[in-house]
């Protein structure tokens, strides 16, 4: 029905109009150039550590390793699920944050670096052009701002990355999952932290800044040949990026495995010994640092597991009072009406909460908590996240990369034999038509050569031979042309540089000469007859008589 709104028509007439105000290329022209010839992943991973050490001398142990394993992950990004933000820390000013931001701007796919940006420029940014978003200053720009918060949480997890709103009258739906890095002094919320890989900065000593060089964009060339390696290296391995699974170290939470999945996948598929064990390593350590932001709640737990003792029952004022006298903890306020509204959030494994019961005792009543109550969230929150990191798989539960390329070779060789037989059966369909109407045009020439002959026999002549081409049949009208009118009619003349040689027109003489009619058959022209001479009226004489003249 005409004039009825598409909203897919629309949406990519509107995705147009923002290219066309914004005089920006189309996303897939935003891409470097892919190397001339292909790469290993692990030469490119020990440059990008180089590189890090040379311009930033004063970085911990594993920090150039794990920012070094998350540029080759932009690359990857249309392979994953999961799309971890990588946060650049620092305790005060002046630890090389931005540095660090330029430095990753001239590596991951497609950067955007900005100090500052709208919620409306980010969906711009994250669906429409698809870069990566080095955020700088993100205490200021992105701290307390809720709307930027919920699409960089949101972004994460690719299923569920997608968000709706009204655009002129219509509704749009957005995808913001994609890479993003940050620089922020202090922390930033909670649940953005826990989707992010915390890189913490520090400042430089004289010494190691007499160690490192200046870094400047415009003199550094080799950076974007690391860029075009890593586009290369994706380029080639996608299939193998897609199909590889790696066996992931026990880590602090799920959420942190996440995170570190397709970072530890690559280090795997570099090779060797050093890059598997070292991804598992700095996973290991940054993911369990401590100076990730605690929980109120949860630190609660584990400082009630610290203090309970052995008793099976314990007071509420005396429980309130052991956790005052804790050092270095915000309990010094505490109230036992505030605990038992903290504590009520949690579970007792029962079907319950932990709340506090009355007790009677020595003729007194007041209010107590049972161990039996803790049991579930000391299991749960507070023992459980002591635990020693260990191998959380197997060997050999997961498929090595050397057995994941080797699947793949065998599944474009499957794929390469089928695409073969493909092609020799559609090549047998096209002989077969070609057979078949050669036979129908053989068939149609015998049937009409079968025709005339039953015509040459109606008309008592000798039947003719099949002549398919023809040519039998001219020479006949041409002797029965020559009987008639005493001439011959010229067979056509053959193709000449492509192009059939036209006909002589009719008047030509070289076709039918003229031939003049016999003298019985001419036709002679009628005549027009003389003019009479007028007449006298009646009684008149005429103009000559002598006799009317006077």
């Amino acid at each position: 029905m005409s004039g009825e709104f598409d909203p897919e028509a629309y949406e990519l007439f509107l995705k147009m109009q923002t290219l066309i105000s914004s005089g920006q290329p189309p996303a897939d022209d935003l891409d470097v150039k892919p190397w001339d010839e292909p790469v290993a992943l692990a030469t490119i991973l020990d440059a990008i550590v180089e590189r890090f050490n040379h311009y930033k001398s004063a970085l911990s142990d594993g920090i150039a390793e794990a920012v070094a394993l998350y540029v080759p992950f932009t690359y990857a990004i249309d392979h994953t699920i999961y799309a971890p933000r990588l946060l650049l820390k620092s305790p005060v000013r002046g630890c090389g944050k931005s540095t660090f931001i330029d430095i990753l701007g001239q590596l991951v796919r497609r950067p955007e670096i900005l100090l500052s940006i709208s919620r409306a420029e980010m969906l711009h940014i994250l669906d429409e052009e698809q870069r990566v978003l080095l955020l700088d200053e993100a205490d200021y720009s992105v701290k307390g701002h809720k709307a930027l918060f919920a699409i960089l949480n949101g972004g994460w997890y690719r299923p569920t990355a997608y968000l709706r709103q009204r655009d002129r009258g219509h509704g749009r739906r957005y995808c913001v999952y994609g890479p993003v890095i940050f620089g922020a002094i202090g922390n930033l919320l909670d649940s953005l932290e826990d989707r992010c890989i915390i890189v913490e900065l520090e400042a430089e000593t004289p010494e190691e800044k007499s160690r490192r060089q200046k870094f400047r964009a415009d003199r550094a060339p080799e950076l974007h040949d690391l860029a075009r390696k890593c586009r290369r290296w994706v380029m080639d391995n996608s299939e193998i990026i897609d199909a590889y699974d790696p066996a992931m170290p026990e880590l602090k939470s799920s959420r942190a495995e996440d995170n570190w999945r397709m970072l530890v996948s690559l280090a795997d598929l570099a090779g060797g010994d050093y890059w598997p064990t070292r991804a598992r390593e700095i996973a290991v350590k940054l993911s369990g640092s401590a100076t990730q932001t605690e929980s109120e709640p949860l630190m609660l737990i584990r400082d009630i597991d610290a203090c309970w003792g052995t008793k099976p029952v314990v007071k509420s004022v005396e429980l309130t009072t052991k956790l005052q006298r804790l050092e270095g903890r915000p309990w010094p306020t505490l109230t036992p009406a505030k605990l038992a509204s903290v504590l009520r959030a949690f579970p007792d494994g029962k079907g319950g909460h932990i709340r506090p019961t009355q007790h009677h005792r020595a003729g007194k009543w007041g209010n107590v908590y049972h161990l039996w109550q803790f049991r579930n969230a000391f299991a749960r929150y507070a023992r459980a996240a002591d635990a020693t990191p260990t191998e959380a798989t197997p060997p050999g539960l997961f498929p090595t990369p050397e057995e994941v390329a080797a699947a793949v070779a065998v599944a474009r060789g499957e794929a390469g034999r089928k695409h073969a037989e493909e092609v020799a059966a559609y090549e047998a369909r096209v002989a077969a038509w070609r057979a078949a109407l050669v036979a129908k045009s053989d068939a149609d020439r015998a049937k009409k050569a079968a025709e005339h002959d039953k015509r040459a026999s109606d008309l008592g002549s000798t039947p003719s031979t099949p002549d398919p081409t023809g040519s039998k049949l001219r020479d006949e009208l041409s002797e029965m042309a020559h009987d008639i009118m005493g001439t011959v009619i010229p067979p056509i003349q053959p193709r000449k540089g492509g192009k059939a040689t036209k006909r002589p027109k009719t008047g030509d003489s070289t076709l039918l000469p003229k031939v003049e009619r016999p003298p019985h058959l001419r036709v002679v022209p009628p005549t027009e007859p003389p003019e009479a001479a007028p007449q006298a009226p009646a009684g008149e004489p005429p103009d000559d008589d002598p006799s009317s003249q006077s």
